[in-house]
């Protein structure tokens, strides 16, 4: 599995990226190698991702990069798996992404 982040929190309860910073320009990969069904268990029961130190554990891999390229290999023919981005299922094939700095500006008037 692999999380691409701009920002530390996926949800109120899941620091999945907490080093992750929305103006830096980068996207932090948060990616699972070998974990065992009880280690992420163990990860999500125990607060380890709620508090974001799950990213110091042998099986997670933690990187700031401004450009990654997806080449998702299939689990099997019949079921290749899926991907999904921001909850949206997309194209099962290589894809790349890059990180954009700040493209968007707010401006408020006060009073």
């Amino acid at each position: 599995m692999v999380w691409a982040c701009n920002i530390p929190w996926l949800s109120s309860d899941v620091q999945m990226a907490p080093l992750a910073r929305l103006h830096d320009g980068c996207a932090d990969l948060v990616i699972v190698q070998r974990a065992s069904r009880a280690e992420l268990l163990d990860a999500f029961v125990n607060g380890k991702v709620e508090q974001g130190t799950h990213i110091h554990e042998d099986w997670c891999r933690y990187e700031k990069v401004e450009a990654f390229e997806l080449a998702p290999d299939p689990r099997t023919a019949r079921q290749p798996g899926f991907v999904a981005i921001d909850g949206e299922l997309w194209p099962f094939a290589k894809t790349r992404c890059e990180a954009s700095p700040v493209k968007l500006m707010l401006l408020g008037v006060g009073g």
